[in-house]
């Protein structure tokens, strides 16, 4: 039986189900937050080849742990045994790792055990890398990326449990989400300070309807995360932000307090149009690093080894495509306001905004999340490419 590196768990991916209890109805948000921040969790990662030839297949691993220093009769938080199934594997793509989150267990060092499965039907059994049972002295998330991990031989080391926020995944960097969204947000707003002295706003009133705007878009996007995944709205709560939420709730804020403030609602959004997508260039590096809206497993040569918090593997790298899209979007937003044109006000916003929406719903199949409706993106996408036509209209009407 192959040893499992194993070390804590980072924040928990939709396909691990959430900290909650799902049949209870009575448990409020900060009961779910508290629950999952304060609770001790391990995880196990297996690592495997899928081969260099022949279809996709899947993979079942069984994992087993039991808790070191159990002098009485085990109880049930002293062991567990947990079977993960990964499925699309690419041959040819190079080590792929699948990693349980393992919960409701009781703190302290544990030992823990892989093995792969062979269930009737299921095809080849996958082959398992030499460095696979390594101890979590090895594992860190740098080799992920960049470079393949040590060979050799060895036990595994015993692990202790760990709280969630500082839990460790092969291809996740613990705190990178948060801290790049944070920095992007940062850049977004001196950009956007700096273009509305430029446009003649009153920048302590404008920075003030901004500042709201964006606390009004992070709550935007947490409910439009519980909305789209309302089964597990717990999970979702937790670990979830959708940047069309984000988008839908600061712009409604701020067209409503740039009005209440009297400022010009044009030419305020087109100057904070460059710095959002600016800021946004960075937060989806954090997505990245995070492991969240990750893309499909892939055998190209251009895709990069990354994880979506429970499989890793190499990857069509869709938040870094995006956060191009964001950068060239970004600097075209810039070259138009500071270009000295006769623009329609607000044309640049509306503009921009058309076009991200339109190259995101392009990049969304190149992710791993299932598509939920067969016609939702191409609707769309056609209000978006009519948005962007009637900006550029809107624009060709008012020059001529």
């Amino acid at each position: 039986m192959k040893r499992a590196t194993s070390n804590a768990e980072p924040a928990t991916s939709p396909q691990t189900g959430g900290p909650a209890d799902p049949g209870r109805s009575d448990v409020s948000a900060a009961d779910v937050w508290g629950s999952s921040f304060l609770q001790e969790v391990l995880t196990a990662t297996y690592w495997f080849d899928p081969g260099d030839n022949g279809r996709p297949l899947s993979a079942t691993i069984r994992f087993s742990g039991r808790r070191l220093g159990v002098i009485s009769k085990p109880e049930s938080g002293d062991s567990f045994r947990r079977e993960e199934t990964v499925h699309g594997m690419v041959p040819g793509s190079g080590p792929v790792s699948i990693t349980a989150i393992i919960r409701n267990i009781t703190p302290g060092e544990w030992t823990i055990s892989a093995e792969p499965l062979i269930r009737k039907g299921s095809g080849r059994a996958v082959r398992s890398y030499p460095w696979s049972h390594l101890g979590p002295r090895i594992v860190r998330p740098a080799f992920s990326y960049w470079r393949r991990p040590e060979t050799g031989a060895g036990s595994a080391l015993p692990v202790k449990t760990a709280l969630l926020p500082f839990a460790r995944v092969p291809g996740v960097v613990p705190g990178a989400w948060p801290a790049l969204v944070s920095l992007g947000v940062l850049l977004g707003v001196v950009i956007q300070v700096m273009l509305m002295a430029r446009a003649g706003i009153d920048v302590r009133s404008g920075l003030a309807v901004l500042l709201l705007a964006i606390v009004c878009g992070l709550v935007g996007a947490k409910l439009w995360a519980v909305a789209a995944n309302w089964r597990s709205w717990r999970t979702s709560l937790i670990e979830q932000m959708y940047i069309q939420g984000f988008i839908v709730g600061s712009v409604l804020v701020l067209s409503a307090g740039l009005v209440l403030v009297r400022l010009p609602v044009g030419t305020f959004l087109d100057a904070v149009a460059p710095g959002m997508f600016f800021g946004m260039v960075v937060g989806r590096q954090g997505c990245f690093f995070g492991g969240c809206c990750a893309g499909r497993l892939t055998c190209s040569q251009w895709g990069l080894w990354a994880s979506d918090r429970r499989i890793g593997g190499r990857r069509i790298p869709t938040q870094v495509l995006e956060s191009l899209v964001c950068l060239v979007i970004g600097l075209a937003g810039l070259g138009l306001v500071l270009g000295g044109l006769s623009l329609k006000q607000g044309s640049v916003f509306a503009g921009a905004l058309a076009t991200y929406t339109l190259a995101r719903q392009l990049l969304l199949p190149l992710r791993s999340e299932p598509r939920k409706t067969s016609y939702g993106r191409w609707l769309i996408m056609t209000a978006a490419g009519l948005a962007l036509l009637a900006a550029v209209a809107a624009n060709v009407a008012f020059t001529s």
